[in-house]
């Protein structure tokens, strides 16, 4: 395999069997002739010659307040039933008020609770 950076995408490929193949997960820096050096993205870590996806969520729950659901290069917190992501802060969970829309489906007094309740 033989690696050169691209100056014009300023993105790091691979040249392998004659085919050019782009590696969206590796960034080029200092492309002068003769010299390169690679680094990943972020959310990606460099293993020998690639990157690969660092699941963030492994440690710590990623932050989130109740589940995190890793994906390619990234997270997101997701929460339980009767839950919202908050807008404030993404990793943390706020009880979403059923009572707020359409007086929650009831025909008399709504009533929230702390878990999805009418």
């Amino acid at each position: 395999m033989k690696f050169f950076c691209d100056g014009l995408f300023d993105s790091y490929f691979l040249l392998e069997k004659s085919s050019l193949k782009t590696l969206i997960s590796f960034l080029c820096t200092r492309n002068l002739p003769g010299s390169f050096e690679c680094f990943c993205r972020d959310g990606f870590r460099m293993e020998g010659d690639s990157c690969l996806d660092v699941d963030e969520c492994a440690s710590g729950n990623g932050g989130c307040h109740h589940h995190c659901i890793n994906t390619e290069g990234s997270f997101r917190c997701q929460c339980n039933d009767g839950f919202v992501v908050s807008a404030e802060d993404e990793r943390m969970c706020e009880d979403h008020d059923e009572c707020g829309v359409d007086n929650g489906g009831c025909q008399q007094l709504c009533v929230n609770k702390q878990v999805s309740g009418r």
